[in-house]
């Protein structure tokens, strides 16, 4: 049995005290939508192609709304990937499953268990609804996507994401690297979101000011610290990302704050950063550098 029907039963399990009604659910009452069949065909049957993409599944949570993330490492490169099921469901059984794209839809009916998805709890996205929301918003992010991308980017708007400052465009397929696009409803600046993150951090990144760019000369930030509650967990955290020498170093400032390491390149950082400040180990502010690695190198000559 493969990870991803295993975890699909466990999940589905919850929902249903019967494992016998439940095997009936699963084994009987799905088809998938494949675009590429005009005959639908039974879950089990589905599996057998589908899986190969997956090696691992790490993740499976529920959002809000009533849809599921399936998080996995995709098997042939070993990359972080989200990959998109649509399972609707009528009088609480499964009816159809959808395939799509990177950011997952299962949905639930209304009034089964959800779980908290942080993308639109804490940060207050929802979908993009056609009947409410302008297409001319949709038109200037596609501009944007084209002109950070070289070409055109096909989705489908219901996949779309979105809050009174942000739009969140996620593939509608499996890609390598990336998880979508950040489109600002102001500046319609389009950020490619790297795969290595849950979404929701890019976007807990993004207020948090931590600088944009493609390579560590163009992502310089400083890293200022407020306040240490757990000197403990801070050390590990700190020789982790900066190693045991300096920490020994930031010691004495970390003891007289606040305390700036100043031009450092935190992308690959910012999960850490966002588990310390949810597990409140210390205070910290993400500012522009202070010093820049233009001015380095003037001071070096």
């Amino acid at each position: 049995m493969s990870t991803v029907f295993e975890s699909v039963l466990k999940h589905l399990k919850a929902r249903h005290h019967d494992e016998g009604e439940l095997a009936r659910l699963v084994h009987e009452d799905v088809v998938i939508d494949d675009p590429t069949s005009s005959e639908p065909a039974p879950l089990e049957e589905f599996l057998k192609w589908w899986p190969h993409e997956v090696s691992i599944l790490h993740s499976v949570s529920s959002e809000t709304d009533g849809a599921v993330v399936f998080e996995h490492l995709h098997s042939g490169t070993g990359m972080p990937a989200r990959t998109s099921w649509h399972l609707e469901f009528h009088d609480q059984r499964i009816s159809k499953v959808v395939v799509g794209g990177q950011h997952a839809h299962i949905l639930y009916d209304r009034s089964l268990h959800r779980k908290r998805d942080r993308l639109l709890s804490d940060f207050g996205f929802r979908h993009f609804d056609a009947t409410r929301d302008s297409r001319e918003l949709l038109k200037r992010a596609d501009a944007a996507l084209e002109e950070e991308r070289g070409c055109p980017l096909e989705y489908s708007s219901s996949d779309v994401l979105l809050n009174e400052e942000l739009l969140y465009i996620p593939f509608p397929f499996l890609s390598v690297g990336s998880s979508g696009y950040l489109v600002d409803r102001k500046t319609f600046h389009a950020e490619s979101l790297g795969s290595a993150f849950d979404v929701a951090i890019h976007v807990w990144a993004h207020y948090r000011g931590f600088a944009k760019g493609l390579t560590g000369d163009e992502r310089g930030n400083d890293l200022v610290i407020t306040a240490v509650r757990d000197w403990r967990a801070t050390e590990n955290l700190f020789r982790n990302i900066f190693g045991g020498k300096a920490w020994k170093e930031f010691l004495p400032g970390l003891k007289n704050l606040p305390f700036r390491i100043c031009n450092v390149d935190l992308y690959r950082e910012r999960d850490n950063l966002w588990k310390a400040e949810l597990r409140g180990w210390f205070r910290f502010e993400i500012t522009p550098p202070t010093v820049t690695n233009e001015d380095a190198d003037e001071n070096a000559s």
